[in-house]
């Protein structure tokens, strides 16, 4: 959720604003449902709550509502320096920074958080913050006209950026010279504002870009380009509008004020020095400034009544310990030792115990697969459906139709090829088991006095070529419905098999048209003596669900229908499983 309120930082700030709180919330519920036992987790967890504290006051600061954002750059502050976390408090002092850049008679403040923040960066030794922090106090160093220092800390800045191929950073450094030079009345101002729109374009940092367009009007305005100026200016509001943010909204404001005194429209001028006014008191007020001057003078207090409480609180402690460290030391020495005797022998039986056990379920485990599967071979490789297929061909051949025998016989030999190689296999493609089925059906379907229609339905959202199934399992449900369920009806009937995904999992569908369970005798659950196949193919879904954690759910479900045949619907679930 950080990450998403990061990405949304630049140009929507509601986004950003929800994500952040809805980060914070998560976070704060973890720590108080006191789930959470590791030190690193909860480090960890404190140090994103700080982030999306930091992230909140950045987005309140570019929206303006510096109140706001004080508060929560403020409570960022003091979780990165109960962490004693070093990157953390160097991006906590820097947000400090900037708030403080924003209030009145608070330079001093502002340099002071930039410098902390700056020592930290050097000591991890990181270029791209670096750069920054030597922006952000030539900036500061701009505001109080220290232009010497400035021009200093800003041409390192941008030697960084160069030098790391910063652009957003580039940007920001290229539009503090602008503003360096635009105070200096050199005409090197505005070309250094144009590559830094340059700069900033190749970015989606709309906030800066609405700022470097403000500038750019600013100096048009002072060279008497009235037409470009509003050109530059009204890019900068809907800008300005379209991210909410106030501040700059404000500028523009106080611009237009600017330009429509120097054009001597002093009605329009009037109506912009207005705007300004509003904007800029719903920013930050006397009392607003106050407020935050009082939450860090608050800090500052409870920090150092804190660091004093702690020592105190740490002698104490280090002398009691001392004093119960001499009596129990020894205690400790012959206890350990006891316990690690005692602990290597119970740990070395229980050890020898359990790899007994566990290797001799293990084998009963795999012995049962492998009778399952073998099992499942010899339902698959039918001595009925064997003999009535050749059957079947001798029939033709004697009633010399040789293209019927010739056809039926590569279709069976295709079935028998298909069956013996993919029972070789734990699991096979989807379209593998359908080939399989759709020739078994065929075969059945020739050889019967009536035969009948069938269908395949594969749910679009399953490439069947891509996912893998347990091979061998919905013929024999399908088998039942051709000999218990079809062929008793002595008319043609139907065969409809759906696969359907169902989030994670597969759910495999056979239904048939024909007489139902009641008529054919079989119980209702679906296993009769003589369903030899159905057992096997039970007894391999309970294997499944062992070794998948899955609950296949096989169900024999009656259908009501006309004629006295009601039909079967026969449905179990598999993982859903694609080929890597």
């Amino acid at each position: 959720m950080n990450d998403l309120s990061e990405m949304y930082s630049d140009d929507s700030y509601d986004s950003s604003i929800i994500y952040s709180n809805r980060a914070i919330e998560f976070a704060k519920n973890l720590i108080q449902s006191q789930s959470v036992i590791s030190r690193e987790i909860v480090f960890t967890i404190k140090s994103q709550l700080a982030k999306a504290y930091s992230s909140l006051g950045e987005v309140e600061r570019r929206r303006g509502s510096y109140k706001e954002s004080a508060k929560h750059f403020m409570e960022g502050l003091k979780i990165n320096e109960e962490l004693n976390d070093e990157v953390g408090m160097a991006k906590a002092y820097c947000d400090m920074g900037n708030i403080n850049r924003m209030m009145e008679h608070s330079n001093e403040n502002s340099l002071y958080y930039f410098r902390k923040s700056l020592e930290l960066r050097i000591t991890l030794k990181d270029k791209k913050e670096i750069g920054r922090l030597y922006n952000n106090i030539g900036g500061v160093y701009i505001d109080i006209g220290r232009i010497d220092s400035a021009l200093y800390y800003l041409k390192k800045s941008l030697h960084i950026k160069y030098e790391i191929q910063d652009v957003n950073g580039l940007a920001k450094s290229l539009n503090n010279l602008a503003v360096l030079y635009s105070d200096l009345n050199s005409d090197s101002s505005i070309a250094y504002y144009n590559k830094a729109l340059s700069a900033v374009e190749k970015t989606n940092d709309k906030y800066s870009m609405s700022g470097i367009l403000n500038g750019l009007g600013g100096e048009y305005i002072n060279r008497g380009n009235f037409k470009l100026a509003i050109h530059y200016l009204d890019s900068s509001l809907a800008i300005a509008r379209n991210i909410h943010s106030i501040y700059f909204q404000q500028m523009n404001y106080f611009t237009y004020t600017d330009l429509y005194e120097k054009k001597g429209d002093y009605k329009e001028a009037l109506k912009y020095s207005r705007l300004y006014s509003l904007y800029r008191d719903s920013m930050l007020n006397e009392d607003d400034q106050k407020a935050i001057a009082e939450m860090q003078s608050k800090y500052e207090s409870e920090k150092k009544d804190y660091q004093i409480s702690k020592l105190r609180h740490e002698e104490l402690l280090h002398q009691s310990q001392l004093s119960r460290q001499r009596i129990i030391q020894v205690v400790i020495i012959a206890g350990t030792l006891i316990l690690i005797l005692s602990g290597t022998i119970i740990f070395y039986l229980y050890k020898r115990r359990r790899d007994a056990n566990s290797r001799k379920k293990e084998a009963e485990f795999n012995s049962m697969v492998t009778d399952v599967e073998m099992k499942a071979l010899r339902a698959q490789m039918n001595p009925h459906f064997i003999f009535n297929s050749l059957r079947s061909i001798n029939e033709y051949i004697q009633s010399h139709k040789t293209i019927l025998a010739s056809e039926y016989l590569i279709q069976f030999s295709k079935l028998m090829r298909a069956i013996l190689e993919n029972s070789r296999q734990k699991e096979i493609v989807l379209s593998k088991e359908v080939e399989v089925l759709e020739l078994y059906m065929h075969l059945e379907s020739q050889r019967m006095e009536h035969p009948f229609s069938y269908s395949i339905e594969i749910d679009p959202e399953i490439d069947p070529e891509n996912t893998l199934i347990p091979p061998m399992l919905l013929q024999p449900i399908v088998e039942n419905s051709i000999w218990h369920g079809l062929a008793p009806r002595n008319k043609p009937g139907k065969i409809i098999i759906r696969v359907k995904k169902q989030n994670e999992t597969i759910q495999c569908e056979v239904e048939d048209n024909g007489i139902g369970r009641e008529v054919s005798s079989i119980p209702n659950n679906g296993l009769k003596a003589e369903s030899h196949g159905l057992k096997i193919t039970a007894e391999r879904l309970a294997i499944i669900e062992q070794i998948k954690k899955i609950e296949t759910n096989l169900k024999f479900r009656d259908l009501n229908g006309d004629n006295n045949f009601t039909g079967l619907n026969v449905t179990f679930t598999l993982p859903f499983e694609e080929a890597v």
